[in-house]
């Protein structure tokens, strides 16, 4: 720092010019001296206002050093995260599309299961609906057979319980002249004995059989 220099003779004189014993004026004199002796000259602010501009701008250059520096580093880290987020999320779509293809995978097993059971079914209902057929052929047949057997049966019943009441050989009622005369009567006739294939009379089963010799 330069000291601002005071010609104190000079001051004195002026002083004692101006009426200042001179006492007063070298006392005056010697006070101001030494009071600009601190002040500082303008040679110390130009200078304090250079050391102010580099002070500043080295200031100025280290925080865009740092703000740069500071980019920077956000930068990489933005990038950095943005890589490894792309990674994560190509890494979750590779599982995603991994679990998508087994799910197909599991569901269309799952179809062909279904088809397969389907197709057995339809062939189980098919066999099922075929041996009903054939059941309800067989009962129809045995059924058509039983109704034959039931008619045959009630016809030979029918036969047995109408056969005494049919005329197989009935000769007609005598009149009452015939009978009070034997000699006009005319002869009964009887109808012709039928016989068999080999010539043997048939039996008519409502006759009672004719008395044996022996008796």
């Amino acid at each position: 720092m330069t000291t601002a220099v005071l010609d104190t003779l000079r001051c004195a004189q002026t002083l004692k010019t101006a009426g200042f014993t001179q006492e007063q004026a070298e006392a005056t004199a010697q006070v101001l001296g030494d009071a600009l002796s601190d002040v500082a000259t303008k040679a110390d602010v130009d200078r304090l206002e250079a050391k102010i501009d580099d002070v500043a701008s080295t200031a100025t250059t280290n925080l865009d050093q740092a703000v740069a520096g500071l980019e920077a580093k956000i930068d990489q880290a933005v990038s950095t995260a943005s890589t490894n987020l792309d990674h994560a999320v190509a890494g979750l779509e590779a599982k995603i599309d991994s679990l998508d293809h087994k799910f197909e995978t599991k569901f269309d097993a799952v179809n062909q299961r279904l088809d397969s059971m389907e197709t057995s079914t339809q062939k189980q209902f098919a066999s099922v609906q075929e041996q009903l057929g054939s059941f309800r052929d067989q009962f129809r047949h045995q059924a058509r057979v039983t109704y034959i057997l039931l008619g045959i049966i009630a016809g030979l019943v029918f036969g047995s319980l109408v056969a005494p009441y049919l005329p197989w050989d009935r000769t007609p009622a005598a009149t009452p002249a015939a009978a009070e005369s034997p000699a006009a009567a005319p002869e009964a006739h009887s109808p012709p004995a039928q016989t068999g294939a080999e010539g043997e009379p048939l039996v008519n089963p409502a006759e009672p059989p004719p008395p044996s010799s022996a008796s």
